[in-house]
């Protein structure tokens, strides 16, 4: 009787200490969510305009009925393409997309009267699809290419346009020495980005953007995975 007792009282109390780490993990994932969706550091990347129209939109309801939000908030790719991705937006990165032409107005004014700075506005509804070119489809199939930067990408199908005319001609490389390849080989007729950040433009100049540090797009995949982690958490400890 008493090893019955002794049993139950073991497995209640590895139960208990099960309990107090889920609760201890949930608090410490709570905390780090919060301090990553905090504006200083989840607008910290961004330009100080943008931080504070963000920051604005947030306050004020008629300003954020029209900000959809950050273009690097919105689109997802998957982590070995985050260099590259973030190479071909450039300072698109920090766009802020709104529901209209209309919205981006409203916001403009905003700025006007505040005297808030640059931001530059993508109206979802109203962009108009770039024409893809054929020898970028063509390009696809050559030696170290990977694929059009805008089919490397997840997004929401109302973002198609916008994504159409910031990626819809740019392709993705493996490396600086295959990109130069194609290139040549196509006489420039379309951007090229690669893996590790070089920025190959039609007009023949070629830049480069080093990694290293949390991206725009890690970060966001962060809080994307302590959001789901918290939820499957709190399903244990309920």
């Amino acid at each position: 009787m008493n090893a019955k007792k002794e049993l139950r009282k073991a497995a209640e109390e590895n139960l208990h200490d099960a309990h107090a780490g889920v609760n201890g993990e949930f608090s410490r994932l709570e905390a780090e969510l919060a301090a990553r969706l905090s504006p200083d550091r989840r607008y910290e990347k961004y330009r100080t305009a943008v931080c504070d129209l963000l920051r604005a939109g947030e306050s004020n309801p008629s300003l954020g009925r029209h900000i959809k939000g950050v273009l690097a908030g919105l689109v997802q790719t998957e982590p070995e393409f985050d260099l590259a991705i973030e190479t071909a937006f450039g300072c698109a990165m920090q766009y802020v997309v709104t529901d209209t032409a209309a919205g981006a107005g409203t916001l403009i004014g905003y700025l006007k009267r505040t005297h808030g700075g640059m931001v530059v506005f993508l109206p979802a509804a109203d962009m108009k699809p770039t024409a893809i070119s054929d020898a970028v489809l063509r390009a696809c199939s050559e030696k170290g290419a990977i694929g059009r930067a805008a089919d490397l990408v997840q997004y929401d199908a109302e973002y198609e346009n916008l994504i159409s005319v910031l990626l819809g001609n740019v392709l993705v490389c493996d490396d600086l020495k295959d990109a130069i390849g194609i290139a040549e080989k196509y006489r420039g007729a379309f951007r090229i980005v690669t893996s590790d950040g070089c920025d190959l433009r039609k007009d023949g100049t070629i830049g480069y953007r080093s990694g290293g540090k949390e991206g725009y797009f890690a970060a966001e995949r962060e809080i994307r995975r302590l959001k789901a982690e918290i939820v499957r958490l709190k399903s244990i400890s309920d």
